[in-house]
């Protein structure tokens, strides 16, 4: 798992390296960079330690790209790149801050762009309702937030409420599989080791394994297509599976491994 995750990485550092410094705001990859920024903190707390990934997107997500979308948001933009970018990298200062207030508060927001942002649990009994028919990709959004990233488990309403989920997301896992979506097959198997840490994917992670190009990504539907990719079209799926190979080849045996800071992930 890890040399896969290894071989999809350098794919990503390949096309990160190839963009321009600094990667001006209407470039096309610009969502692809700011994704690969959100995933990087969670990369490293599976890790235990730093992740390349950090140091290698803060070469390109420059800090003016990031004060441009909380000015942005602070103007009411809600489009997904700046989404993307607020998520991608926490700044102590004002506009921020106060960009994040805004997002955590604006009830027009789908809750799973909310939450990220939200700096107490008071979102968190919404998130378990909406787990329980929630797609493959809010569903592990909604997970990282309420486990706390994989380092505490959840106080939730019942004591039926782990098995709904956990239910909820096995179908979400053979739904995807038939599909031979890579993006919801390995989104899912991420929530999976969060909520069961002895999750065994079986024939899942097999499929995923199996799809990894030889230029280190993945596309978007699994065993499909042997061409490289450009970083605008192999980002999504390289990204989820690339969280999904750390999810399986680094499982959370050490306590105390920090969560990434409040408003950085989602």
């Amino acid at each position: 798992m890890r040399l896969l995750a290894g071989r999809g990485l350098e794919w990503l550092r390949r096309h990160i390296m190839d963009l321009p410094d600094p990667c001006p705001a209407d470039h096309p990859a610009l969502p692809a960079l700011a994704a690969t920024g959100r995933l990087a903190p969670m990369l490293s707390a599976l890790r235990g330690r730093p992740s390349p990934l950090e140091a290698l997107v803060s070469r390109r997500l420059h800090p003016d790209l990031l004060r441009d979308a909380a000015l942005r948001v602070i103007e009411g933009a809600r489009d997904r790149t700046t989404l993307l970018l607020m998520q991608a990298g926490a700044q102590d200062t004002q506009p921020w801050l106060l960009a994040c207030e805004r997002l955590a508060s604006d009830t027009a927001l789908p809750l799973p762009d909310r939450l990220p942002f939200a700096a107490d649990r008071d979102l968190f009994p919404e998130a378990e309702r909406l787990l329980e028919h929630a797609d493959a990709e809010t569903s592990l959004t909604l997970m990282l937030h309420l486990w706390r990233f994989g380092t505490a488990r959840p106080q939730l309403s019942d004591r039926w409420a782990v098995t709904r989920i956990h239910d909820r997301l096995q179908w979400l896992l053979q739904e995807a599989s038939d599909r031979r979506d890579t993006t919801d097959l390995a989104s899912t198997i991420v929530s999976l080791a969060l909520i069961d840490p002895g999750f065994d994917p079986g024939r899942h992670a097999a499929d995923l394994i199996a799809s990894q190009r030889s230029d280190g990504s993945f596309g978007a539907r699994l065993g499909e297509g042997t061409l490289d990719q450009s970083l605008r079209d192999g980002a999504t799926p390289t990204l989820a599976a690339i969280h999904a190979l750390h999810a399986m080849g680094w499982r959370r045996g050490q306590a105390g491994v920090p969560a990434p800071h409040p408003g950085r992930v989602s």
